[in-house]
């Protein structure tokens, strides 16, 4: 579960105003004050495992992230969000020359858990491995809009994800701009 504030990012591309970036756990943040952007790469608005905790979470990082945004400055995040109807467990297997890395899991309510083990060849003969499991709490998309409004964005979610291709099943995009 990492944040990532991207002016970094964005600053080149404004001009090279002040650059920061930091990655660290969403519990943990305190994000940097007047940064020119702010955002979620990946799905990190749902790491974790408390599905209780996940609207206050939720609501106390839209308020940090306005607190430090600069005014007008511009947000960007997606996060995943309950499917009803979504398939209780699955299996996928992704491979290129000298990897592999298949993953199961699926939804149980408002969490999703993924168990993914990659494997790669680096062509020494020792093959390298390595297991992790993911939970991430899934927000209903009109609480993510919600929160983000409550803490001072202009929030909406644009059809068909940041550019106008498609997301993944269950992923929902957001783009902000803080009011004042």
């Amino acid at each position: 579960m990492h944040a990532s504030d991207a002016s970094a990012m964005v600053a080149p591309a404004r001009g090279g105003r002040r650059r920061c970036a930091q990655r660290r756990a969403v519990r943990e943040d305190p994000l940097p004050a007047g940064c020119d952007a702010v955002a979620a790469i990946g799905e990190v608005l749902g790491y974790g495992d408390d599905v209780g905790a996940g609207d206050a979470a939720l609501a106390a990082l839209a308020g940090r992230a306005a607190a430090r945004a600069a005014p007008r400055g511009p947000a960007a995040g997606r996060s995943g969000h309950p499917r009803p109807g979504a398939r209780a467990r699955g299996r996928r297997w992704a491979e290129g020359a000298g990897w592999a890395v298949p993953v199961e899991g699926g939804d149980e309510g408002r969490l999703l858990l993924r168990r993914i083990v990659a494997v790669r060849d680096p062509g020494d003969g020792r093959p390298r491995r390595g297991e992790e499991v993911h939970r991430q709490v899934l927000h209903p998309p009109a609480r993510v809009l919600t929160a983000l409004r409550r803490a001072g964005f202009a929030a909406r979610t644009p059809p068909g994800g940041y550019t106008g291709g498609p997301l993944p099943p269950g992923v929902t995009a957001r783009l902000a701009r803080r009011r004042r």
